[in-house]
């Protein structure tokens, strides 16, 4: 049982193409996760015909790194848009751009992935996709719970994620 990570990432690109960003700067963890790797795969595969300037950095799961990191390249790029392929990297690119005086959304967008509880609270309350967690572990469990009982018919299943626009995009 898995999250469609790969259609989350399309599903921000369409997101991001509406939007008419022509530079965007994406914060991802490094190939070492799969998960993650299949949103950075999806973005990409829809926006690489595009004239959208993708800057790809490599973070980790971190808040601060994705601070530092921001803070660092911020300067040298012009996105229009950070893209964390978490919430938690999305927190930390938007303490570095308010640290900077840069104004969300209305210099910069930032968005993620994952929806946690806090991502509607903050502000600007931030534009995520999706993923049902609780719905995957209901799964999970159903499908662990088959297995045991000696099922040898279960299936692979993805639960299909859900872009969630809110006010940290223009």
């Amino acid at each position: 049982v898995t999250a469609a990570d790969y259609v989350a990432g399309r599903l921000m690109a369409n997101y991001i193409k509406e939007l008419n960003h022509k530079e965007i700067s994406y914060f991802d963890v490094g190939s070492y996760d799969l998960a993650v790797g299949k949103r950075y795969k999806g973005l990409f595969d829809i926006l690489k015909d595009t004239d959208i300037k993708i800057n790809h950095h490599h973070s980790d799961f971190t808040k601060k790194t994705a601070y530092e990191k921001t803070k660092k390249v911020v300067e040298k790029e012009k996105s229009t848009l950070y893209i964390g392929a978490t919430d938690n990297i999305a927190f930390g690119i938007i303490e570095a751009l308010r640290e900077k005086n840069i104004k969300i959304p209305d210099e910069i967008s930032v968005a993620g992935f994952g929806d946690y509880e806090i991502s509607p609270l903050i502000n600007p309350p931030l534009t995520t996709v999706a993923f049902s967690y609780e719905k995957l572990g209901k799964l999970a469990i159903e499908s662990l719970i088959a297995a045991i009982e000696g099922n040898k018919s279960i299936k692979a299943k993805q639960i299909e994620p859900k872009l969630i626009v809110r006010n940290s995009c223009r």
